[in-house]
Protein backbone atom coordinates (compact mmCIF):
# COMPACT_ATOMS: atom_id res chain seq x y z
CA UNK A 1 0.00 0.00 0.00
CA UNK A 2 1.73 3.52 -1.14
CA UNK A 3 2.11 5.99 1.74
CA UNK A 4 2.10 9.45 1.10
CA UNK A 5 4.40 11.82 3.60
CA UNK A 6 1.96 14.74 4.94
CA UNK A 7 4.78 17.16 4.85
CA UNK A 8 4.83 16.97 0.96
CA UNK A 9 0.88 16.73 1.04
CA UNK A 10 0.51 20.14 2.58
CA UNK A 11 3.71 21.61 0.34
CA UNK A 12 1.25 20.70 -2.77
CA UNK A 13 -1.66 22.02 -1.21
CA UNK A 14 -0.27 24.91 0.03
CA UNK A 15 1.90 25.80 -3.42
CA UNK A 16 0.76 23.14 -6.04
CA UNK A 17 3.03 22.42 -8.78
CA UNK A 18 6.05 23.01 -6.48
CA UNK A 19 9.24 20.77 -7.00
CA UNK A 20 12.57 20.54 -5.55
CA UNK A 21 13.67 22.54 -8.77
CA UNK A 22 11.56 25.37 -7.97
CA UNK A 23 12.47 25.30 -4.10
CA UNK A 24 16.08 25.62 -4.90
CA UNK A 25 15.76 28.09 -7.26
CA UNK A 26 13.60 30.11 -4.68
CA UNK A 27 16.29 29.92 -2.11
CA UNK A 28 18.99 31.20 -4.91
CA UNK A 29 16.79 33.99 -6.01
CA UNK A 30 16.11 35.19 -2.79
CA UNK A 31 19.93 35.21 -1.48
CA UNK A 32 21.08 36.65 -5.51
CA UNK A 33 17.80 39.19 -5.03
CA UNK A 34 19.05 40.43 -1.48
CA UNK A 35 22.63 41.36 -3.03
CA UNK A 36 21.16 43.25 -5.68
CA UNK A 37 18.87 44.85 -2.90
CA UNK A 38 22.33 45.80 -0.96
CA UNK A 39 23.51 47.29 -3.40
CA UNK A 40 20.84 49.60 -4.01
CA UNK A 41 20.97 50.40 -0.94
CA UNK A 42 24.88 50.42 -0.22
CA UNK A 43 26.26 51.76 -3.83
CA UNK A 44 26.39 55.39 -3.74
CA UNK A 45 26.98 56.08 -0.22
CA UNK A 46 29.67 53.65 -0.33
CA UNK A 47 30.94 55.86 -3.48
CA UNK A 48 30.19 59.15 -1.92
CA UNK A 49 32.98 58.37 0.49
CA UNK A 50 35.30 58.11 -2.23
CA UNK A 51 34.68 61.34 -4.30
CA UNK A 52 33.33 64.42 -3.37
CA UNK A 53 31.01 64.88 -6.44
CA UNK A 54 27.17 63.29 -5.77
CA UNK A 55 27.08 62.71 -9.67
CA UNK A 56 30.06 60.74 -9.07
CA UNK A 57 28.93 58.86 -6.24
CA UNK A 58 26.10 57.44 -8.81
CA UNK A 59 28.35 56.01 -11.47
CA UNK A 60 29.19 52.50 -10.28
CA UNK A 61 24.97 52.35 -9.77
CA UNK A 62 24.50 53.69 -13.56
CA UNK A 63 27.61 51.15 -14.82
CA UNK A 64 25.74 48.41 -13.03
CA UNK A 65 22.28 49.08 -15.31
CA UNK A 66 24.33 49.80 -18.23
CA UNK A 67 25.91 46.23 -17.60
CA UNK A 68 22.43 44.73 -17.09
CA UNK A 69 21.74 46.37 -20.74
CA UNK A 70 25.05 45.21 -22.53
CA UNK A 71 24.92 41.49 -21.20
CA UNK A 72 21.03 40.63 -21.88
CA UNK A 73 21.31 38.95 -25.08
CA UNK A 74 24.43 37.36 -24.40
CA UNK A 75 23.25 35.96 -21.13
CA UNK A 76 20.30 35.02 -23.02
CA UNK A 77 22.58 33.00 -25.53
CA UNK A 78 24.77 31.89 -23.08
CA UNK A 79 21.53 30.08 -21.04
CA UNK A 80 20.38 28.33 -24.47
CA UNK A 81 23.76 27.30 -25.02
CA UNK A 82 25.06 25.91 -21.68
CA UNK A 83 21.84 24.51 -19.74
CA UNK A 84 20.39 27.10 -16.87
CA UNK A 85 22.68 25.73 -14.28
CA UNK A 86 25.48 26.71 -15.91
CA UNK A 87 24.45 29.45 -17.15
CA UNK A 88 23.45 30.65 -13.17
CA UNK A 89 26.80 29.29 -11.67
CA UNK A 90 28.65 31.84 -14.55
CA UNK A 91 26.74 34.75 -13.54
CA UNK A 92 26.94 33.97 -9.53
CA UNK A 93 31.01 34.09 -10.22
CA UNK A 94 30.88 37.00 -11.83
CA UNK A 95 28.82 38.51 -8.64
CA UNK A 96 31.55 36.89 -6.22
CA UNK A 97 34.27 38.49 -8.25
CA UNK A 98 32.47 41.97 -8.42
CA UNK A 99 32.00 41.79 -4.73
CA UNK A 100 35.22 40.88 -4.15
CA UNK A 101 36.82 44.19 -6.24
CA UNK A 102 34.24 46.68 -4.75
CA UNK A 103 35.50 45.36 -1.36
CA UNK A 104 39.36 46.18 -2.11
CA UNK A 105 37.74 49.61 -4.41
CA UNK A 106 35.65 50.79 -0.88
CA UNK A 107 38.63 50.03 1.19
CA UNK A 108 41.78 51.53 -1.07
CA UNK A 109 39.65 54.52 -2.31
CA UNK A 110 39.90 53.27 -5.38
CA UNK A 111 37.13 54.82 -8.28
CA UNK A 112 37.82 53.07 -10.80
CA UNK A 113 37.94 49.47 -9.20
CA UNK A 114 34.66 50.74 -7.97
CA UNK A 115 33.17 51.66 -11.05
CA UNK A 116 34.63 48.07 -13.01
CA UNK A 117 32.64 46.25 -9.77
CA UNK A 118 30.09 48.07 -10.58
CA UNK A 119 30.00 47.12 -14.40
CA UNK A 120 30.49 43.36 -13.59
CA UNK A 121 27.34 43.53 -11.42
CA UNK A 122 25.32 44.32 -14.18
CA UNK A 123 25.64 40.98 -15.85
CA UNK A 124 24.91 39.14 -12.65
CA UNK A 125 21.83 40.95 -12.02
CA UNK A 126 20.95 40.19 -15.92
CA UNK A 127 21.74 36.33 -14.95
CA UNK A 128 19.82 36.33 -11.32
CA UNK A 129 16.57 37.89 -13.56
CA UNK A 130 16.87 34.79 -15.61
CA UNK A 131 16.28 32.78 -13.02
CA UNK A 132 12.08 33.44 -13.23
CA UNK A 133 12.78 31.77 -17.15
CA UNK A 134 14.30 28.71 -15.24
CA UNK A 135 11.40 28.46 -12.84
CA UNK A 136 8.92 28.19 -15.30
CA UNK A 137 10.88 25.23 -17.53
CA UNK A 138 11.63 23.61 -14.23
CA UNK A 139 7.58 23.38 -13.47
CA UNK A 140 5.28 20.36 -14.50
CA UNK A 141 3.42 20.73 -17.35
CA UNK A 142 0.50 23.30 -16.72
CA UNK A 143 2.09 24.95 -13.56
CA UNK A 144 4.22 27.29 -15.51
CA UNK A 145 2.41 29.78 -14.02
CA UNK A 146 2.16 29.13 -10.23
CA UNK A 147 5.77 28.74 -10.74
CA UNK A 148 6.26 32.23 -11.94
CA UNK A 149 4.25 33.09 -8.38
CA UNK A 150 6.37 31.23 -6.23
CA UNK A 151 9.61 32.76 -7.71
CA UNK A 152 8.38 35.97 -6.25
CA UNK A 153 8.54 34.75 -3.05
CA UNK A 154 12.41 34.80 -3.76
CA UNK A 155 11.78 38.96 -3.54
CA UNK A 156 9.68 39.05 -1.33
CA UNK A 157 12.17 37.63 1.47
CA UNK A 158 15.30 39.30 -0.24
CA UNK A 159 13.21 42.77 0.74
CA UNK A 160 13.83 41.60 3.84
CA UNK A 161 16.78 40.21 4.37
CA UNK A 162 18.50 42.03 2.24
CA UNK A 163 18.50 45.76 3.90
CA UNK A 164 18.96 43.58 7.50
CA UNK A 165 22.58 42.20 6.27
CA UNK A 166 23.01 45.94 4.75
CA UNK A 167 22.75 47.38 8.29
CA UNK A 168 24.31 44.43 9.82
CA UNK A 169 27.48 44.61 7.61
CA UNK A 170 28.18 47.68 7.45
CA UNK A 171 31.12 47.73 9.56
CA UNK A 172 32.12 44.30 9.96
CA UNK A 173 35.31 46.31 8.01
CA UNK A 174 35.49 49.10 10.51
CA UNK A 175 37.16 51.69 10.34
CA UNK A 176 36.09 51.65 6.56
CA UNK A 177 32.27 51.73 6.34
CA UNK A 178 30.49 49.58 3.80
CA UNK A 179 33.13 47.51 2.70
CA UNK A 180 31.78 44.65 5.13
CA UNK A 181 28.44 44.90 2.64
CA UNK A 182 30.43 43.85 -0.58
CA UNK A 183 32.14 40.95 1.83
CA UNK A 184 27.98 40.11 3.08
CA UNK A 185 27.49 40.06 -0.48
CA UNK A 186 30.29 37.39 -1.87
CA UNK A 187 29.16 35.30 0.76
CA UNK A 188 25.94 35.55 -0.07
CA UNK A 189 26.90 34.45 -3.71
CA UNK A 190 28.90 32.05 -2.49
CA UNK A 191 25.69 30.48 -0.81
CA UNK A 192 23.88 30.72 -3.98
CA UNK A 193 26.24 29.29 -6.37
CA UNK A 194 26.32 26.25 -4.05
CA UNK A 195 22.78 26.13 -3.97
CA UNK A 196 22.22 25.99 -7.84
CA UNK A 197 24.85 23.03 -8.07
CA UNK A 198 21.38 21.19 -6.96
CA UNK A 199 19.70 21.68 -9.66
CA UNK A 200 18.73 20.13 -12.60
CA UNK A 201 16.87 21.74 -15.32
CA UNK A 202 17.27 20.40 -18.43
CA UNK A 203 17.42 22.31 -22.12
CA UNK A 204 14.45 23.19 -22.96
CA UNK A 205 13.57 21.40 -26.39
CA UNK A 206 13.41 23.49 -29.76
CA UNK A 207 9.52 24.90 -30.50
CA UNK A 208 9.82 24.28 -34.28
CA UNK A 209 7.81 27.23 -34.15
CA UNK A 210 6.83 28.26 -37.54
CA UNK A 211 4.47 30.52 -39.59
CA UNK A 212 5.49 34.56 -40.73
CA UNK A 213 8.09 36.41 -39.24
CA UNK A 214 7.83 40.44 -39.67
CA UNK A 215 10.36 42.47 -39.79
CA UNK A 216 12.06 44.40 -36.94
CA UNK A 217 10.18 48.51 -37.60
CA UNK A 218 6.47 46.32 -38.56
CA UNK A 219 6.85 45.05 -35.41
CA UNK A 220 7.57 47.71 -33.02
CA UNK A 221 5.64 50.04 -34.67
CA UNK A 222 2.40 48.55 -33.83
CA UNK A 223 0.70 51.13 -31.52
CA UNK A 224 0.60 48.54 -28.73
CA UNK A 225 3.97 47.67 -29.13
CA UNK A 226 4.86 51.02 -28.52
CA UNK A 227 2.47 51.58 -25.63
CA UNK A 228 3.81 48.51 -23.98
CA UNK A 229 7.60 49.33 -24.41
CA UNK A 230 6.50 52.58 -23.27
CA UNK A 231 4.98 51.60 -19.84
CA UNK A 232 7.62 48.57 -19.19
CA UNK A 233 10.72 51.34 -19.80
CA UNK A 234 9.05 54.54 -18.33
CA UNK A 235 7.84 52.50 -15.70
CA UNK A 236 10.67 50.84 -14.85
CA UNK A 237 13.45 54.42 -15.36
CA UNK A 238 11.03 56.46 -13.30
CA UNK A 239 11.22 53.61 -10.37
CA UNK A 240 14.90 53.88 -10.90
CA UNK A 241 15.67 57.62 -11.39
CA UNK A 242 13.75 57.56 -7.79
CA UNK A 243 15.03 54.61 -5.67
CA UNK A 244 18.76 55.30 -6.57
CA UNK A 245 19.62 58.69 -5.41
CA UNK A 246 17.10 57.91 -1.80
CA UNK A 247 19.80 56.78 0.57
CA UNK A 248 22.17 59.66 -0.44
CA UNK A 249 19.22 62.08 -0.23
CA UNK A 250 18.00 60.51 3.05
CA UNK A 251 21.17 60.93 4.02
CA UNK A 252 21.61 64.70 3.15
CA UNK A 253 18.37 64.94 5.56
CA UNK A 254 20.42 63.75 8.47
CA UNK A 255 19.04 60.06 8.32
CA UNK A 256 21.40 56.96 9.60
CA UNK A 257 22.21 54.16 6.81
CA UNK A 258 20.15 52.08 8.75
CA UNK A 259 16.70 54.53 7.93
CA UNK A 260 17.14 54.64 4.10
CA UNK A 261 17.76 50.53 4.65
CA UNK A 262 14.55 50.29 6.10
CA UNK A 263 12.94 52.82 3.23
CA UNK A 264 14.32 50.25 0.67
CA UNK A 265 12.86 47.44 2.58
CA UNK A 266 9.07 48.82 1.93
CA UNK A 267 10.30 49.79 -1.63
CA UNK A 268 10.95 46.45 -2.42
CA UNK A 269 8.21 44.73 -0.54
CA UNK A 270 6.19 47.56 -2.90
CA UNK A 271 7.56 46.05 -6.19
CA UNK A 272 7.43 42.34 -5.38
CA UNK A 273 4.98 41.54 -3.21
CA UNK A 274 2.01 42.87 -5.55
CA UNK A 275 3.14 40.13 -8.14
CA UNK A 276 1.81 37.09 -6.18
CA UNK A 277 -2.09 39.00 -7.68
CA UNK A 278 -1.14 42.01 -10.57
CA UNK A 279 -1.75 38.74 -13.21
CA UNK A 280 -5.10 38.06 -11.59
CA UNK A 281 -5.80 42.10 -11.58
CA UNK A 282 -5.17 42.05 -15.24
CA UNK A 283 -7.29 39.41 -15.90
CA UNK A 284 -10.41 41.08 -14.30
CA UNK A 285 -9.92 44.65 -14.78
CA UNK A 286 -7.92 44.65 -17.81
CA UNK A 287 -4.06 45.89 -18.45
CA UNK A 288 -4.95 49.44 -19.58
CA UNK A 289 -6.24 49.79 -16.55
CA UNK A 290 -3.65 48.30 -14.65
CA UNK A 291 -1.07 50.26 -15.89
CA UNK A 292 -2.62 53.62 -15.43
CA UNK A 293 -3.08 52.84 -11.83
CA UNK A 294 0.59 52.16 -12.20
CA UNK A 295 1.17 55.51 -13.32
CA UNK A 296 -0.94 57.08 -10.94
CA UNK A 297 1.07 55.69 -8.13
CA UNK A 298 4.37 56.73 -9.77
CA UNK A 299 2.66 60.33 -9.81
CA UNK A 300 1.98 60.00 -6.00
CA UNK A 301 5.11 59.14 -5.28
CA UNK A 302 6.60 62.12 -6.96
CA UNK A 303 3.70 63.94 -4.97
CA UNK A 304 4.64 62.72 -1.71
CA UNK A 305 8.34 63.54 -2.14
CA UNK A 306 7.34 66.73 -2.83
CA UNK A 307 5.29 67.39 0.82
CA UNK A 308 8.19 66.71 2.75
CA UNK A 309 11.18 65.05 3.79
CA UNK A 310 10.28 62.97 6.80
CA UNK A 311 11.15 59.49 7.36
CA UNK A 312 7.23 59.41 6.53
CA UNK A 313 7.37 60.64 3.36
CA UNK A 314 10.14 58.33 2.33
CA UNK A 315 8.54 55.62 3.32
CA UNK A 316 5.10 56.20 1.35
CA UNK A 317 6.77 57.75 -1.49
CA UNK A 318 9.08 54.57 -1.97
CA UNK A 319 6.22 52.18 -1.27
CA UNK A 320 3.74 53.91 -4.18
CA UNK A 321 6.70 53.91 -6.10
CA UNK A 322 7.47 50.28 -5.90
CA UNK A 323 3.94 49.30 -6.88
CA UNK A 324 3.67 51.81 -9.41
CA UNK A 325 6.63 49.76 -11.38
CA UNK A 326 4.94 46.37 -10.53
CA UNK A 327 1.86 47.84 -12.41
CA UNK A 328 3.29 49.44 -15.57
CA UNK A 329 6.15 46.93 -16.29
CA UNK A 330 4.08 44.02 -14.95
CA UNK A 331 0.96 45.03 -17.22
CA UNK A 332 3.69 46.57 -20.30
CA UNK A 333 5.01 43.00 -20.33
CA UNK A 334 1.82 41.33 -20.49
CA UNK A 335 0.60 43.81 -23.22
CA UNK A 336 3.92 42.93 -24.91
CA UNK A 337 2.96 39.66 -24.83
CA UNK A 338 -0.30 40.11 -26.61
CA UNK A 339 1.49 41.87 -29.94
CA UNK A 340 4.00 39.11 -30.70
CA UNK A 341 3.58 36.18 -32.71
CA UNK A 342 5.18 32.68 -30.31
CA UNK A 343 8.25 32.35 -33.89
CA UNK A 344 8.87 35.90 -33.25
CA UNK A 345 9.13 36.36 -29.10
CA UNK A 346 12.82 36.17 -28.93
CA UNK A 347 12.93 39.00 -31.18
CA UNK A 348 10.28 41.02 -29.39
CA UNK A 349 11.50 40.27 -25.41
CA UNK A 350 15.32 41.34 -26.63
CA UNK A 351 14.36 44.90 -28.45
CA UNK A 352 12.15 45.34 -25.54
CA UNK A 353 14.38 44.50 -23.00
CA UNK A 354 17.42 46.46 -24.93
CA UNK A 355 14.99 49.89 -25.38
CA UNK A 356 14.14 49.23 -21.08
CA UNK A 357 17.44 49.07 -19.44
CA UNK A 358 18.97 51.36 -22.47
CA UNK A 359 17.00 54.53 -20.61
CA UNK A 360 17.36 52.62 -17.10
CA UNK A 361 21.17 53.04 -17.95
CA UNK A 362 20.54 56.61 -18.65
CA UNK A 363 17.99 57.20 -15.60
CA UNK A 364 20.84 56.29 -13.01
CA UNK A 365 23.82 58.31 -14.83
CA UNK A 366 21.29 61.36 -14.79
CA UNK A 367 19.87 60.83 -11.21
CA UNK A 368 23.37 62.01 -9.64
CA UNK A 369 23.74 65.05 -11.63
CA UNK A 370 19.42 66.12 -10.97
CA UNK A 371 20.51 65.17 -7.26
CA UNK A 372 23.69 67.40 -7.12
CA UNK A 373 22.20 70.64 -8.71
CA UNK A 374 18.65 71.05 -7.53
CA UNK A 375 18.58 67.85 -4.70
CA UNK A 376 15.44 65.83 -3.77
CA UNK A 377 13.02 68.26 -4.97
CA UNK A 378 14.11 68.37 -8.48
CA UNK A 379 14.31 64.50 -8.67
CA UNK A 380 10.43 64.46 -7.72
CA UNK A 381 9.35 66.88 -9.94
CA UNK A 382 11.32 65.33 -12.77
CA UNK A 383 9.04 62.17 -12.38
CA UNK A 384 6.08 64.02 -13.39
CA UNK A 385 6.05 64.90 -16.72
CA UNK A 386 8.19 61.60 -17.55
CA UNK A 387 5.71 59.49 -16.06
CA UNK A 388 2.91 61.62 -18.19
CA UNK A 389 4.11 59.98 -21.10
CA UNK A 390 2.21 56.38 -19.98
CA UNK A 391 -0.77 58.74 -19.40
CA UNK A 392 -0.73 60.18 -22.26
CA UNK A 393 0.18 57.37 -24.68
CA UNK A 394 -2.78 55.68 -22.99
CA UNK A 395 -5.02 58.14 -23.93
CA UNK A 396 -3.67 58.35 -27.99
CA UNK A 397 -4.94 54.73 -28.10
CA UNK A 398 -8.02 55.18 -26.36
CA UNK A 399 -8.76 58.36 -28.67
CA UNK A 400 -7.65 56.08 -32.23
CA UNK A 401 -10.18 53.16 -30.74
CA UNK A 402 -12.92 55.19 -30.29
CA UNK A 403 -12.27 56.54 -33.77
CA UNK A 404 -12.38 53.45 -35.29
CA UNK A 405 -15.50 52.32 -33.23
CA UNK A 406 -17.09 55.25 -34.68
CA UNK A 407 -16.09 54.51 -38.23
CA UNK A 408 -17.31 51.37 -38.37
CA UNK A 409 -20.52 52.28 -36.96
CA UNK A 410 -20.96 54.60 -39.58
Amino acid sequence: METTNPATDLVQRLFPGMNRNIALLIVALAFGQSTLVMLIATSTLAASYIVDSKALAFWPTALQFLGMFLTTIPAAYLMKALGRRWGMSIGAIIGIIAAGLSCVAVITGTFWMMCLGGLMFGAHSIVINQMRFAAVEAASPGYQANAISFVMIGGVIAAVMGPMLATASKDWLSPVSFAGVYLAVMLLMIVALIIIQFTNIPKPKPEGEVGDVRSLPELVLRPRFLIAMISAMVGYAVMNFMMVPTPLAMAGCGFESADSNSVVSLHVLGMFAPSFFTGRLIQRFGVERIILVGAGLLLIASLVALSGITFAHFSIALIALGIGWNFTFIGGTAMLAQEYRPQERAKAQSVNDLVVFSLVSISSMSAGAVLEAGGWVAIALTVLPVTALIVLALAVDRFFKKSDNSVASS
